[in-house]
């Protein structure tokens, strides 16, 4: 789990940039609920890797929390 956005952006590009490739972009996926921003990865041997984070504040506001 990530502490925010930039993190998941982060490790997106750092995974990108490790020999990973894209398995979704970071963003929002709305099947998941408002809150959720994430990416997804696939590592050299082909497992997919999800970093996520999680808008607790806005969950709060949407009364998700």
């Amino acid at each position: 789990m990530a502490q925010s956005k930039a993190e998941v952006e982060e490790f997106f590009k750092e995974a990108i940039a490790a020999g990973a490739t894209e398995d979704g972009d970071p963003g929002h996926r709305h099947d998941y609920g408002g809150p959720y921003y994430g990416c997804f990865v696939r590592d050299l041997d082909g497992h997919k890797i999800e970093a996520a984070f999680w808008d607790e504040d806005l969950a709060k506001k949407l009364g998700m929390a």
